[in-house]
C-alpha cells in the first residue's frame, strides 16, 4: 500500500507541479525498501489501468475559466431594479462558490458533465441576483 500511495502522490506531482522529487531521490527521502524498478513498474501499472487518463477537469475548473470571462452583463437587470455594479458580481461569485461546494460534497453529481454542472451553477447565481 506504501508504494501504491507514493506512486499516486508521484504521478500527481508530476501532472501538477513544475518541479518534482526523482524516484530514486524521492525513496531515499521516504526511506522505504522499493528500488526504482519496482516504483517504475507500479507506475506503469497504475496508468495502464486509469488507460493513462489521468486529466480531469473539475467544476471549479469550468467555473474559474467562465467567471475570468465574465458572467454578467452591463445589460443586465439586477433584482434591486438597477444596473450590476462591483457588489453584484461579488455576490454573484460568492454564489457561485456556494453552489460548486455543495456540488463537490454530493457524490451523485459526479455523474454529470463539469461543463452542464458549470452552467448549471452559473445560472442559478444569476437568478439569485
Amino acid at each position: 500500500m506504501t508504494l501504491i500511495a507514493l506512486t499516486c502522490l508521484f504521478i500527481s506531482a508530476k501532472y501538477l507541479e513544475k518541479t518534482y522529487p526523482g524516484i530514486n531521490q524521492l525513496l531515499n527521502y521516504i526511506g522505504i525498501p522499493y528500488c526504482y524498478e519496482e516504483f517504475v513498474a507500479q507506475e506503469k501499472d497504475m496508468l495502464e489501468t486509469l488507460g493513462w487518463e489521468i486529466q480531469f477537469i473539475s467544476i471549479y475548473n469550468v467555473l474559474s475559466h467562465f467567471l475570468c470571462q465574465g458572467i454578467i452583463f452591463t445589460s443586465d437587470q439586477i433584482a434591486t431594479g438597477g444596473k450590476p455594479n462591483l457588489y453584484t458580481t461579488q455576490v454573484l461569485q460568492h454564489n457561485c462558490e456556494i453552489f460548486t461546494s455543495l456540488c463537490l460534497k454530493k457524490s451523485e453529481f459526479l455523474k454529470y458533465n463539469q461543463l452542464v454542472i458549470s452552467c448549471a451553477i452559473i445560472m442559478a447565481s444569476r437568478k439569485v441576483c
